[in-house]
């Protein structure tokens, strides 16, 4: 049984190179999509709670001004 589970794995891993190279040669040559920035001032209601919109950003603007005023 090691026998067969080693010969085994070394017809896969005698494969596997074969297997990468034709997955990427059969790729579609287009350009990448572009990647998007996530919003981060806004979250999805789920349930019973509400949209909660700008409230994180407003909530930083307080820290924001802490630090000018030196506090």
């Amino acid at each position: 049984m090691r026998t067969a589970l080693t010969a085994l794995a070394a017809v896969l891993l005698a494969a596997a190179p074969l297997t990468a190279v034709s997955a990427t040669a059969d790729a579609p040559t287009t350009a990448p999509a572009a990647s998007t920035t996530p919003n981060q001032g806004y979250s999805v209601p789920v349930g019973a709670i509400t949209d909660l919109g700008a409230l994180p950003m407003l909530g930083g603007l307080g820290n924001d001004f802490a630090h000018l005023l030196g506090q």
